[in-house]
């Protein structure tokens, strides 16, 4: 298995290589991840600091040193990352959520638990549309967000 961090301009993987990663990797032992901390769903332009007292700042869906413009790390979302995913290497949607949840699952030896929808498992459900806009977050068969 291997990971991939997608974001949406391709800084962290360019979209032609992301495209190279995938056909050498295949679907099936491809993970979609973030690398985000802290970040995700903060105010724009909010500064945070690292423990080691270096400043950053998230811009679309990209942490940056302050001081050098370095990337620190992602500030993006799931939905964001298989959405860039389909975007770059024109995979279905299918595919897409795979590599994000069962994939993932089997990685830490849990898709006997996670990462499908089966009779036996902990109901973790997401409610999409066809554009990865969320609609709801079941967690072990609670209902923990709804805007249905």
């Amino acid at each position: 298995m291997a990971e991939a961090i997608c974001d949406i301009k391709g800084i962290h993987i360019n979209p032609t290589m992301l495209k190279i990663f995938l056909k050498c990797k295949g679907i099936e032992k491809t993970i979609i991840i973030t690398d985000s901390y802290v970040t995700p769903g903060c105010e724009k332009n909010k500064k945070f600091n690292m423990p080691n007292g270096i400043e950053f700042y998230a811009k679309n869906g990209v942490n940056y040193q302050s001081k050098s413009g370095h990337i620190t790390g992602s500030a993006m979302t799931m939905d964001l990352s298989v959405r860039s995913m389909i975007k770059h290497t024109g995979i279905g949607l299918k595919e897409a959520i795979l590599m994000s949840s069962f994939n993932a699952a089997k990685i830490i030896d849990l898709h006997y638990r996670k990462g499908s929808i089966e009779v036996g498992k902990d109901a973790d459900i997401i409610a999409i549309d066809e554009k990865i806009n969320i609609f709801a977050t079941i967690v072990e068969g609670e209902m923990i967000y709804n805007r249905l």
